[in-house]
This record gives C-alpha cells, sequence and structure tokens, in this order.
C-alpha cells in the first residue's frame, strides 16, 4: 500500500461494519424474534426467559436466524462464526509476527518468533478445551489490556498520524493516487515508508509524483 492514510481509513471502515453493522445486525435479530433470556446480576431467577436453558452466546442467534430459516439457519451461522473466528485468528497472529519482527530488529532476539508460536498454539488449545465464560472472561482481559495501550500509543503517534491524513488529503486534491514520502509530509524516523515512497516514485512517470519527489530531494 502506497501511503498509510489508506491503511487507517480501511481499518476505520472495517471496525464499521464489523461493529456498528454486524454486531447490531445481531443484536435485533436475537431482540426481534425473542430468542434471548434476561438474568439479574447474580440472581438464579429469570426476569425473561423466552429459551430456557440455552446460555447467551452463538446459540441464540443461531435460533433467531433459524424461525426464518429453519433448515439452513443454524448451519449458516455456524459457518459464519468459524470463518469469523479463524480470519480474527489469522489476523491476530499476523499483528503480533508484525511486532515481533520489529522487536527482532531492535532487541536481536530471533527466538521471540518461536514463543509467539508457542504462545499461540496454547491458547488455541485452551480455547479448544475450556469453558465459554472463562474464555470469553480471558477475551475481555486482553482487549481491555489492548485498548489501554492503544490510547497511550495514540497519544504519542497522533502528531505523526495528523501529518500523513494531511500529506494523503493534499495528494487527493491534485487528482494522483496518494504516495508517501515521510520527508515530505514532515515525520521522521519512517525509514521503510522512505523506501517504499522510492519504489513508487520509480515506478510511476506522473508529473504529480515528479514533483514529489522533486521536493524530496531538495530536501534533502
Amino acid at each position: 500500500m502506497s501511503h498509510p492514510a489508506k491503511q487507517g481509513l480501511i481499518q476505520a471502515f472495517s471496525i464499521y461494519i464489523d461493529t456498528l453493522v454486524v454486531c447490531t445486525a445481531s443484536g435485533l435479530m436475537i431482540l426481534v424474534t425473542n430468542m434471548y433470556n434476561v438474568f439479574p446480576d447474580g440472581g438464579a431467577t429469570a426476569l425473561i426467559e423466552h429459551v430456557p436453558g440455552v446460555a447467551a452466546g452463538t446459540a441464540w442467534t443461531q435460533m433467531a436466524v433459524s424461525t426464518v430459516f429453519e433448515s439452513t439457519g443454524s448451519g449458516f451461522v455456524s459457518i459464519a462464526v468459524f470463518l469469523f473466528a479463524f480470519t480474527t485468528l489469522m489476523a491476530y497472529y499476523y499483528i503480533a509476527e508484525t511486532t515481533i519482527v520489529y522487536l527482532d530488529r531492535q532487541l536481536k532476539y530471533p527466538i521471540l518468533k518461536l514463543v509467539l508460536k508457542m504462545v499461540f498454539l496454547l491458547i488455541l488449545f485452551m480455547g479448544s478445551v475450556q469453558s465459554v465464560s472463562m474464555m470469553w472472561s480471558l477475551g475481555d482481559i486482553g482487549f481491555g489490556s489492548m485498548s489501554y495501550l492503544n490510547l497511550i500509543a495514540i497519544v504519542f503517534l497522533s502528531k505523526p498520524a495528523l501529518r500523513a491524513l494531511r500529506d494523503y488529503e493534499r495528494q487527493e486534491k491534485l487528482g494522483i493516487d496518494p504516495v508517501f514520502d515521510p520527508k515530505v509530509a514532515g515525520v521522521e524516523n519512517a525509514q521503510l515508508w522512505e523506501e517504499i515512497s522510492r519504489e513508487y516514485q520509480s515506478q510511476t512517470q506522473s508529473p504529480q509524483h515528479k514533483q514529489i519527489g522533486k521536493l524530496t530531494e531538495e530536501q534533502e
């Protein structure tokens, strides 16, 4: 990808689809079809019990879809959940391995990648044998920890991120496919993007991109 702002915009859009659209649609299906139970905190007596004995989770969604598609609803939800879980695991492993590669360059510990694979396999094994409630609790702890770390990182990265966004918008107004050059955008310590920028500039012959290259040479 030629510009980090593209990655940011795509990821923001994917969160919108995943959280706002898919999760809201699932919740509305469950509510509209009355396939849910309501228990007070710490109470054993149900306030509302439309599906007695069925714990909260994927089963409610399966039952909701089955009210409309009796023969295929449950199977469709099962396949969708499998694909969602598989792609989520692959995405998180990719993110983790990318981080390990960066740390390996800084710390020079090749064993880090092997440790990551072992921990990842251990978590997969635990997820297949432990109770759903326990795994959800561990997931909540993991997501909560990740959120705090991300918020701290966002504070430190807000300035270069805004510069990258302004650079993207500037090139969009020029009517060209944005190519990120850290030196033109005023972002420091981004050697990888400097290499990516040179590769893209060598592949294009547009006057606009040539102008960006000239700006880079002048700053050097």
